[in-house]
């Protein structure tokens, strides 16, 4: 009986030994894992990031050509008008500048005015 108990007791320190083993295996691998991941997150972050970058100059490059085209063709448009009106224009253009705001809701409703002019009351 003390021989079976003795394999017994040394059989259960080799399973709870193998037990430990593994378990510290599994840990190491989740470890690994949760690193890749973390380094995988960060790369695609940054290269996001550099994609958002990119962009965002193109956009500011592409609006600075859109405003520099739109000035272009006002000025031409200007140049056109008998002199009176290219004054009052000019006018009405420094002071939208000034206050654009005021102006933007004013430009909103007479665009409303004028829209429900062409095409009247929609129920």
């Amino acid at each position: 009986m003390t021989e079976t108990r003795r394999q017994v007791n040394k059989t259960a320190k080799a399973v709870a030994q193998k037990a430990e083993e593994v378990a510290d295996t599994a840990m190491a691998k989740a470890e690994s894992v949760k690193d890749v991941a973390a380094a995988k997150t960060n790369e695609a972050i940054g290269v996001a990031a550099e994609k958002a970058g990119e962009a965002m100059h193109a956009a500011a490059d592409k609006a600075a050509e859109v405003s520099v085209q739109a000035q272009k063709a006002t000025q031409e448009t200007i140049d056109k008008m008998p002199e009176p009106m290219a004054q009052f224009v000019d006018r009405v253009m420094a002071a939208a500048r000034q206050r654009p705001i005021p102006f933007a809701i004013g430009a909103f409703f007479a665009l409303m005015m004028v829209r429900r002019l062409l095409f009247g009351r929609r129920s």
